[in-house]
């Protein structure tokens, strides 16, 4: 009985002295860190922290995970500053964190944050040189944990870094990320026309028609007059095809440009395709039209597709009175219709043969040509075009 009680104790008193033993080694590794920190030894350093913080003394102990997380940002500098890497930044801001969560006498509070300042001014700075260089997944990655981590050192609003982490996942079609930034940065009221211009074009691009409008309108308030936001407004009234406000839009633009040809030139394409659409009024949409060519050959005399339009609206309008007749029309009417359409045709020509000077290969121009000569019953000159019109085709 003595002896099993002895036995007992041994074993006790050998239990007690391992786990003393084990405390103390842990501790000495503890030791060998802030030994090795002394000395500039970062990698001995680590390999002595990541076996002295197992121990459930030193796992509690908020210097433990200091020493653990100034070890990695010094280790970052050492390996990973000139390639951007994560590795050591992402753990020194775990290790940290951990320090704060557990430092209820605040003893290393600044050196924590002086750390996390640290750590995210330099994933910032990645951010933004990767953005430079256009390497746009790295710079959403970066961007992205910078401001995850942003309430850290600060309880404003970094609003530039908001924009910009929407921007590069804009660059890299994560439309989700993109709208989800950039309209946070919208909210947070960045002044950059670029960021509405994105944005609606990503809420365009999610069917998302109600948000893209919103987007648009927002912009036309913020920036009355501003010719990236006219552009917008013109091009996104184009893809969904909103008319009216696409007019609208248009004349705006063309007001603050007068002379921006492209402006002019879809205006009179609108135009043109009301009048197809829209029977009743087709006379109104063919005169807005002609007006808007005519302002275009204002500025370039030279414009074929002004040119070669404005025949064609006057010859299709001879055409379509010759077709709407039918065979019981009295002479009277008859030579009446003759003249309007030869008027019409005239009135063609000269546009027609301009569009012919710029382009003499154009098929389309030389098939007008040969109408409008046929209608002035000028057979040669219509033959001549009609036989060029077959060259082209052999």
């Amino acid at each position: 009985m003595i002896n099993k009680f002895v036995h007992i104790v041994l074993l006790t008193l050998l239990t007690l002295a391992s786990v003393v033993g084990s405390a103390y080694a842990q501790q000495e590794k503890l030791l060998e860190a802030e030994q090795a920190l002394k000395a500039g030894d970062y990698e001995k350093a680590k390999l002595a922290i990541d076996l002295a913080i197992v121990a459930e003394d030193v796992a509690i102990d908020p210097k433990a995970w200091y020493y653990n997380a100034f070890i990695n940002k010094e280790l970052y500098k050492k390996k990973e500053a000139t390639s951007g890497g994560m590795t050591y930044r992402e753990n020194a801001l775990t290790y940290i964190m951990k320090c704060v969560s557990i430092d209820k006498e605040n003893k290393y509070s600044n050196e924590c944050k002086n750390i996390i300042k640290y750590l995210l001014s330099t994933i910032k700075t990645d951010a933004v040189n990767t953005l430079n260089k256009e390497d746009y997944k790295a710079s959403f990655g970066y961007f992205k944990y910078y401001l995850t981590n942003y309430h850290l050192i600060s309880n404003t609003i970094d609003t530039s870094s908001v924009y910009y982490t929407g921007y590069a996942a804009h660059r890299i079609g994560n439309i989700p990320e993109a709208i989800h930034y950039l309209d946070l940065a919208m909210q947070y009221s960045y002044n950059d026309p670029l960021l509405y211009i994105i944005l609606s074009d990503d809420y365009l691009a999610t069917n998302n028609i109600k948000q893209a409008d919103n987007v648009v309108m927002l912009a036309t308030e913020k920036f009355n007059d501003n010719k990236e936001i006219e552009q917008l407004r013109v091009r996104y009234y184009s893809q969904t095809n909103n008319i009216t406000l696409l007019i609208l839009s248009l004349h705006q633009a063309i007001r603050t440009a007068p002379k921006n040809l492209d402006y002019h030139l879809l205006l009179s394409q609108v135009y043109e395709k009301l009048a197809v659409n829209d029977s009743v009024n087709k006379r109104s949409h063919l005169q807005n039209a002609e007006k808007s060519y005519f302002q275009i050959l204002g500025i370039n005399a030279n414009n074929i597709t002004a040119n070669y339009s404005l025949g064609i609206i006057y010859y299709n309008q001879a055409v379509d009175i010759i077709n709407a007749q039918n065979y019981n029309i009295d002479f009277t009417t008859l030579a009446q219709i003759q003249d309007e359409c030869i008027d019409l045709f005239k009135k063609a020509l000269p546009f027609a043969q301009k569009a012919y000077e710029l382009d003499p290969t154009n098929k389309n121009v030389l098939e007008m040509l040969s109408g409008i000569h046929f209608g002035l019953n000028d057979l040669d000159k219509s033959n001549q075009f009609k036989a060029e019109l077959e060259n082209l085709k052999k």
